[in-house]
């Protein structure tokens, strides 16, 4: 498919790269000259100088051959005039970036006025993913599908864990697990694995369930799960907001440091129940007055990477039991393992799982549609849902029937809002919604079969 990406920022300079290794056609258009020539000499793609904004460079990049149009400036109006403009030119998908919540509290009306296919916000998007960690805090990754009956959890088995050395069939029966091990991940190699591969320390391992059963095996296994019932979060950004209003509803204490007195004041006039200290969060002697180590989990959302690592090392050393930090560069990930910071989110990230997910689905066959799609392990394992068509291959065959190709597991199958545990004797019906943790690109059901 032929994309056209709007703005070689973070997000797009991400967008770029993944959708590029997807096999798309890319075309960026930038204002910077200088963004644009790192970005095209750093990927196989092609690109434009100047302004999404108008006819003549949209024209100028053939807008209306575009399968999908994707704008994602630092600026929400730039972005809603690009689609607009593109969606009138004749592109047949359009994407916008929108961060304001003022404008995604009224994504329907503005989907509908500026002819958008889909609104992103990474803010948001990732506040749902720190949340998701909290709510497993143990857990280096966390992701949910089907509105939360399903999650994937990942985690880095701690030494002296009762599930070392033990064969994954033997972890089922020992400790009564209904769950899947989706992969695992050694020595920077993943492995599907089968009932006989050997789970061993420092191993990261991905498991999929319902949150319930996740929970239920955790404390089997005595790996340590506790509930988070008060967040130290420092930086007031717009993932702070999202996090914070997400957090009380549900009940959990929250305090915000933010050094600008301006956002703090609009921090306060936005949320409630939620106490906002005017302060530099990145000074240790502010966290140790702010009681850092009296909270069960501490999140940095500043917005500089270095500042989030140094913090989160300092709350580690501190006793904090969950740490979170957000980290946009990419050069750090390979570091964090080593320094005892496994988890992390990324917002660019998340963002292009979303339109990596939506990319996937328009080329897939009615047939098997793909609803939604994760990237883990560094973007070596992909965790998939997938429905399932009365014209498929795989309508009326038990899973111990069915020939999957190799590196493909079922981990799930969502029934009529229930979930059934994907055992060899199931037959997997019409309608049913399957997920699937693969290390292969899978587009549409039936090629999970031989």
């Amino acid at each position: 498919m032929k994309i056209i990406i709007i703005g070689a920022g973070k997000v797009g300079k991400t967008l770029a790269k993944h959708l590029n290794d997807e096999g798309h056609k890319i075309v960026v258009i930038e204002k910077n000259k200088d963004v644009l020539e790192n970005l095209l000499n750093t990927y196989d793609v092609a690109g434009f100088v100047g302004n999404g904004a108008t006819t003549s460079t949209l024209n100028e990049a053939e807008v209306s051959k575009a399968d999908i149009f994707i704008a994602v400036t630092n600026n929400d109006e730039l972005n809603l005039v690009c689609c607009k403009l593109a969606s009138t030119l004749g592109a047949k998908r359009v994407i916008a970036r929108v961060r304001d919540t003022d404008y995604t509290e009224q994504a329907e009306l503005m989907r509908e006025s500026f002819g958008i296919d889909v609104i992103v916000n990474p803010e948001q998007a990732a506040a749902s993913e720190i949340e998701n960690l909290l709510r497993f805090p143990f857990a280096t990754q966390v992701t949910s599908f089907e509105k939360g009956k399903v999650v994937s959890v990942e985690i880095k088995v701690p030494e002296e864990c009762p599930i070392i050395n033990k064969t994954v069939e033997e972890m089922v029966k020992d400790f009564s697990a209904n769950i899947i091990v989706g992969a695992i991940l050694r020595d920077g190699q993943v492995i599907i694995p089968g009932g006989q591969d050997i789970i061993c320390a420092n191993d990261y391992v991905n498991f999929i369930s319902s949150p319930q059963k996740i929970d239920a095996f955790f404390k089997k296994a005595d790996i340590f799960n506790r509930k988070v019932k008060s967040v130290l979060i420092i930086g007031g950004s717009r993932i702070a907001y999202h996090l914070s209003k997400s957090l009380v509803e549900s009940g959990v204490k929250v305090k915000i440091i933010e050094k600008s007195a301006e956002r703090c004041q609009l921090l306060l006039e936005s949320l409630e129940k939620v106490e906002v200290v005017h302060a530099d969060g990145s000074q240790k002697q502010v966290l140790d007055e702010e009681g850092m180590s009296d909270f069960d989990a501490m999140v940095s959302l500043t917005d500089i990477d270095e500042q989030n690592i140094i913090i989160s090392l300092y709350s580690k050393s501190k006793n904090v039991e969950t740490v979170i930090s957000k980290v946009n560069n990419d050069t750090f990930y390979n570091l964090l393992e080593d320094i005892s910071l496994e988890a992390c989110v990324s917002p660019k990230d998340v963002i292009a799982n979303q339109i990596i997910y939506f990319t996937r689905s328009l080329k897939s066959k009615e047939d098997g549609k793909l609803e939604s799609l994760r990237k883990m392990f560094d973007s070596k394992l992909e965790i998939l849902e997938m429905d399932v068509s009365s014209e498929s291959e795989v309508v009326g065959k038990e899973i111990k029937d069915l020939e999957l190709k190799k590196d493909v597991v079922i981990a799930s199958i969502i029934r009529k809002r229930s979930i059934v545990f994907p055992e060899g004797n199931v037959a997997l019906e019409a309608d049913d919604k399957i997920i699937l943790a693969t290390s292969r690109k899978i587009e549409e059901i039936d090629s999970i079969l031989k």
